[in-house]
Formats: C-alpha cells, sequence, structure tokens
C-alpha cells in the first residue's frame, strides 16, 4: 500500500493506530530508527555507505534510477530491485515522516523522492516540512516496537 498527501499529524495518528497489541506498539519511525535500519543494511552488506549517503540509484526509485524507467510513483513491492533486507522504498519513491523534528518545529522527512535525482536525496537524505503541511511527495510508513 502506498500513502502519500497525508500530513505529518495525520500520518502520526495513522500509523499509532494502525497495530494495536499487548506485544508492541505501531508509530512513524523515529530518525535514530531510520538511522539504524540504514546502518544495518550496510553491516549486512545490502548497500554501500556510498549508496546510502551519495547515490541510491541503484535501489531506488527515483526519475534517474537504473532499473525501473518509472517515471512516477510505484507500490510498494512491485520492484525487487528496492528491496533490502524485505525492506521496501527506503530509498526514492517518497519522502517519508519520522517523528523527528528540528528546532524551528519543522518535522523531518528522510529517504527521497521519485521526482528527483537519485544524488539529491540519497537514502539519508532528510528533509523539512511542516507537520500539517499535505504534499504529493511525501508518505509515511510503521515501525513497530516491541
Amino acid at each position: 500500500m502506498l500513502w502519500n498527501y497525508i500530513s505529518q499529524t495525520e500520518a502520526l495518528t495513522k500509523a499509532n493506530e494502525m497495530y494495536t497489541s499487548e506485544d508492541f506498539t505501531s508509530s512513524l519511525p523515529s530518525g535514530a530508527a531510520w538511522d539504524r535500519t540504514l546502518s544495518w543494511l550496510e553491516e549486512t552488506k545490502q548497500v554501500s555507505i556510498l549508496e546510502l549517503v551519495g547515490d541510491s540509484k541503484t535501489w531506488g526509485n527515483y526519475k534517474d534510477d537504473t532499473f525501473t524507467n518509472t517515471t512516477g510513483l510505484i507500490n510498494t513491492g512491485n520492484f525487487s530491485q528496492t528491496e533490502k533486507n524485505h525492506i521496501f522504498d527506503l530509498a526514492g519513491n517518497l519522502c517519508e515522516w519520522t517523528t523527528e523534528s528540528d528546532s524551528g518545529g519543522f518535522r523531518v522527512v528522510r529517504g527521497g523522492y521519485n521526482d528527483s535525482s537519485r544524488s539529491e536525496n540519497a537514502a539519508s537524505v532528510r528533509g523539512l516540512y511542516s507537520s500539517v503541511g499535505h504534499f504529493d511527495g511525501v508518505g509515511f510508513r510503521v515501525a513497530l516496537y516491541l
């Protein structure tokens, strides 16, 4: 499923309500969780540090990627090239809301957008947006916390 054009406030509410259990909670990923996931991908040799911070074209949906010939958003799971360690679309496709914020009150999105270049918006990129804004290239994913 693909979620976009949703504010951070709405995404946080949806993510918190998506899964309920005594054993875990769901929410948007924190900035630390995003960074740890990227580190894990490097540690398990799924991607190099350069592919995380400089150029994610080999595994992200960008306007200049090397594999899809897509011209827009793709549904999660449609292209095996965007999967690393069973996680899809951390690079490109949509920037994704996190719980992180800056000192000015803006919220942080991560991961890059399909209408950008892979070198401008690698998987580790941070962008800042208003928490109540709705943007075509911004969506979210749910993190489960045990």
